[in-house]
């Protein structure tokens, strides 16, 4: 077991944020699950919209996610 992997998803929903993971196209994850850079947060410089395709890291357990950047 590898302790990171890198997950691509979409953005599903901005308000309640919801991420759809590329290896589970019938999952929708909860955005308290993720943790999410400044720059990519609504009061960023590139905030994340519906649409949006981006690269997670998933951790151990795939309990944790950290949102790497738009893809």
């Amino acid at each position: 077991m590898q302790p990171v992997q890198l997950i691509e998803g979409s953005i599903r929903s901005i308000s309640p944020l919801v991420i759809r993971l590329a290896s589970n196209s019938k999952l929708d994850i909860p955005g308290e699950l993720f943790t999410i850079p400044k720059r990519l947060r609504q009061s960023g410089d590139d905030p994340l919209q519906v649409g949006d395709n981006v690269m997670a890291a998933s951790f151990t357990g795939g309990q944790s996610f950290y949102i790497m950047d738009k893809i």
